[in-house]
Formats: C-alpha cells, structure tokens, sequence
C-alpha cells in the first residue's frame, strides 16, 4: 500500500474522523443532479452527467457560476443557488439512499468514542435534511458547510476542513478526512490531513494523486484507525 510507513505513524494518534457527505455517506449527486437541471429548465438549459461530473466537488457557487457563463444566464447566482437548494429539499423528501457501509461506519466511529465532524461544501439547509435522513443528527453533531462565513474558498481550497478541525478543537494533522472526489481529496491533503479517498462511479475518473490512502470501499476503514 503506498506511503504506508507515513500512514502507520500518522495513524497511531488519529484524534477524529472528518466526513464529507456527498457521495461519501450519501448517494446523493442523482439528487443534486436533477435538481440542478430543475433549475437550469426554468431557462430552457440543462446539463449532461459527463460535464456535471467535472464539476464534483469544487462547490455550488463555483459550479453555478460557470454553468451561468457558459450558458448566458444572467440571474444572479445567490437566486439559483436558493432555487437549487429547494429543489433539493423537495428532491431529499422524496427520498435518499445512504450508502449503508459509511454510515454503519460513522455510528461504529461514535460509538467507540472518536470525535466525529462533517465538511461539505453543500447549504446548511441540504446537510441538516440529509443528515436527518440518514439518522446521523446527532453523530455528526459538528458540521461545516459551504455557506460558513469563515469559509472564503471552496474545495480545493482547505477551508472546510481547517474550519473543521479548529470546531474539534484540534490540529488538521490529528485528523481522518474521508472523500470521494479529486477536489475534496486536495482540500484535505491541503489542510493538513490525512486523506483516504472512496471513488464512486460520478468521480471514478477524477485525479486522487493527493489521497494518502484510496480504498474501493469503507469496510476496511475500521483497520485503519481502531
């Protein structure tokens, strides 16, 4: 396994877990995906898996401004991010399917004591309707969302997770991040964290250069930090 000395000695001290939700605990991009085409119908838009997939992970406000300027859409971005988050809701009401071995896995973490937090570049309103779903409201009572005001840059950018970390009242290198895309990864990697990454099939083809581990799927996380 690559950079496996550093992933021992790093991991012998492992002070909490920092979850991203998307993907991660959630199959959520078929909900955010049909809601961002929703939005985009209002203006006789839409947009296609593939260019949606490029767009993973790099946050809402990034994404609807570029989609904005490809397609001439001049309403203000603050408007189409309220519509996409009710679509959103009305999308999670209907429905979600977790991905049922991370959150077995969060409730696993919780209960053997290791402090637990999310870091999501989603709404605030978004994460506390699918954590609810999911039953994680109270183990993933520490979260993070794109519309914090500490937070001035998406994914890349370390933001969330240093915002994360400061929540935990840790330092970034005490901490776990879990990611399933390639910008979520090098947010983690560029706080300071140690980064495992779980591609699903909308990143797959994404760069994950930056993961210090990249699992095909969480069963295995248990040996890592128990």
């Amino acid at each position: 396994m690559p950079n496996a000395r550093r992933r021992l000695e790093r991991e012998r001290n492992v002070g909490a877990v920092v979850f991203d939700l998307d993907g991660v605990l959630v199959d959520s991009e078929p909900i955010h995906f049909r809601a961002t085409n929703r939005v985009l119908a209002r203006f006789g838009q839409s947009i296609g898996e593939a260019e949606y997939r490029s767009f993973i992970g790099i946050g809402e406000r990034a994404s609807w401004t570029a989609w904005c300027a490809q397609r001439g859409i001049t309403v203000p971005v603050a408007e189409l991010l309220a519509a996409h988050t009710r679509a959103r809701l009305e999308e999670i009401a209907a429905g979600v399917e977790p991905i049922a071995e991370a959150v077995a896995l969060a409730h696993q973490l919780h209960a053997a004591g290791l402090p637990l937090a999310l870091a999501s570049s989603s709404t605030r309103a978004v994460i506390d309707a699918l954590l609810a779903a999911l039953g994680l409201g109270e183990v993933l009572a520490v979260r993070v969302s794109g519309e914090d005001p500490e937070v001035r840059a998406s994914k890349p950018a370390p933001d969330v997770y240093l915002l994360a970390a400061a929540r935990l009242r840790l330092a970034p290198a005490a901490c776990v991040a879990i990611e399933d895309s390639g910008p979520g990864v090098s947010a983690a990697h560029n706080a300071g964290m140690f980064c495992v990454a779980v591609p699903n099939r909308w990143t797959a083809d994404q760069d994950f250069r930056d993961a210090d581990v990249v699992l095909e799927s969480l069963r295995y996380f248990p040996l890592l930090v128990l």
